[in-house]
C-alpha cells in the first residue's frame, strides 16, 4: 500500500480501496504515533488529520527526516488567537512541519490564500480541497415528505451521524426551535441580543460548552442554553430547527463552522451565518441562505424575523430547497473524496519524481 492515512472515509470506497486507515480502532494517541511514524517507513504518501495533536506533531518530525513520504496535513484552520502565545505557538507549529515533503490541506479557498500569507508557505505546498456535508447515502437517498413549519418545510431527511432509533428521533421537521451550536470560534452576542425581539413563541435553542457564552450577556427567557456534551441532542435540535444560525466570529486566520453550515444546507435548513472567512463559497446571499455581519445584533434580528415570518414561506420554502441540492451537489463526501485522491496523486508524482532522482544521484560502482 503506497498511501496511508488516519483519516477513516468508512463510507467511501474509493477510499478504503486506495488507502491503508492506521486508526480504525481509534487507538489512544501514543500508539497512533508509532503508527504513523511506522507507515511512514513504507508510505509513500501520508494523509494525516489537521485537528489531531498526535498527527501535528508526527508531520512536524517526519519533516525533520531527510527522506520520507509526502505528507498530506487535512484541514490546516488553526487559529493565531486568542493571544499572542497562542498566536506565536501556531506560527512555530506550522514553522515546525512546513518541510518540503509538507502540503498542508485548506477546506476554503480563502483559507487556502490566508494559510498562504500569514504562515509565507510556497503557494504549491498549500492546496484546497472542499469540505462535505455529513449525510450518509442512505439519507441522500430518503424519500421526503411534507412537514409542518413556521416558515414553511419539504419534508423529511436523516442525518449521517444518527445512530438509529425510533423514526422520531431521525425526523426533519422545520417547526423547531431557532438553533444555534458550536464551540469553536462562535460568537452567540448577536443571537442573544435579539433574541427576545423575535415573534412571540419563537424558542432559541444555543447547544455550547460550559464558558461558552458571554457572562456580561443576559440569557433571554426564551432561550434555552444546552452546555452539556450530547451529540444526540445536538443532531435531534439540528433536525427539527426552523432555523440555524451558524453564530461565528469574524476571523480572518481560519474559516470555522463549515462543518454545521454544510449539515443544516443539505438537512434543507434555512440558515443564517455570520460573514467570515470562506462563508460566502458556500452561501450565495438570499438564494441558498443568508449572511449577516459579524457582531450586528440589528442585523441578525431582522433576518430571523424575516424568516419566521408567514408571509415569506413561499420565498423560504425556495431557499431550503437551494441549499439542500447545492449542498448535497458541489459539497457531497464522494466530491470532497474524489478531489483529495487528486491530491494524493499529485504526491505520489512528486515522492516517485524525487525518489528516481535520488537514484540517479548515487553512481552505479558495481562494475
Amino acid at each position: 500500500m503506497t498511501t496511508s492515512t488516519t483519516m477513516a472515509y468508512r463510507l467511501r470506497p474509493r477510499w478504503v480501496e486506495r488507502t491503508r486507515c492506521l486508526t480504525e480502532d481509534r487507538p489512544g494517541d501514543l500508539t497512533r504515533l508509532r503508527r504513523v511514524l511506522a507507515a511512514a517507513r513504507s508510505s509513500e504518501v501520508l494523509v494525516l488529520d489537521g485537528t489531531s495533536r498526535v498527527d501535528k506533531l508526527a508531520t512536524a518530525l517526519l519533516a525533520r527526516t531527510r527522506r520520507g513520504p509526502e505528507v498530506l496535513v487535512v484541514d490546516c484552520s488553526w487559529k493565531l488567537g486568542p493571544g499572542l502565545p497562542v498566536a506565536l505557538a501556531t506560527r512555530a507549529g506550522v514553522r515546525a512541519m512546513a518541510g518540503p515533503r509538507t502540503t498542508f490541506v485548506a477546506l476554503t479557498r480563502e483559507g487556502r490564500d490566508q494559510f498562504h500569507r500569514v504562515h509565507r508557505v510556497d503557494g504549491d505546498r498549500v492546496v484546497n480541497v472542499p469540505w462535505h456535508h455529513g449525510l450518509t447515502p442512505d439519507d441522500v437517498a430518503a424519500g421526503t415528505s411534507g412537514s409542518a413549519g413556521s416558515a414553511g418545510g419539504e419534508g423529511v431527511a436523516h442525518s449521517e451521524s444518527s445512530e438509529g432509533g425510533a423514526d422520531g428521533e431521525r425526523e426533519i421537521r422545520h417547526d423547531g426551535p431557532v438553533f444555534s451550536g458550536g464551540r469553536t470560534a462562535r460568537d452567540y452576542r448577536p443571537l442573544l441580543g435579539c433574541a427576545a425581539d423575535l415573534p412571540a413563541g419563537t424558542e432559541v435553542v444555543i447547544a455550547t460548552i460550559p464558558g461558552g457564552l458571554p457572562a456580561d450577556v443576559p440569557v433571554p427567557a426564551n432561550v434555552h442554553v444546552r452546555t452539556e456534551v450530547d451529540p444526540a441532542a445536538f443532531r435531534r435540535d439540528l433536525r427539527r430547527a426552523c432555523v440555524v444560525v451558524v453564530a461565528l466570529e469574524h476571523r480572518d486566520d481560519c474559516a470555522p463552522g463549515i462543518m454545521v453550515l454544510l449539515d443544516a444546507m443539505a438537512l434543507g435548513k434555512l440558515t443564517v451565518v455570520t460573514d467570515t472567512l470562506g462563508v460566502r463559497e458556500h452561501v450565495e446571499q438570499g438564494v441558498t441562505g443568508f449572511v449577516v455581519p459579524a457582531g450586528d445584533v440589528v442585523a441578525l434580528g431582522e433576518t430571523l424575523r424575516w424568516c419566521l415570518d408567514p408571509a415569506h414561506a413561499a420565498e423560504v420554502a425556495a431557499v431550503r430547497q437551494a441549499a439542500r441540492a447545492t449542498a448535497r451537489s458541489a459539497y457531497s463526501p464522494e466530491g470532497h473524496v474524489q478531489a483529495l485522491l487528486q491530491q494524493v496523486d499529485r504526491a505520489l508524482e512528486r515522492a516517485r519524481a524525487r525518489r528516481g532522482q535520488s537514484s540517479r544521484a548515487v553512481p552505479n560502482t558495481s562494475s
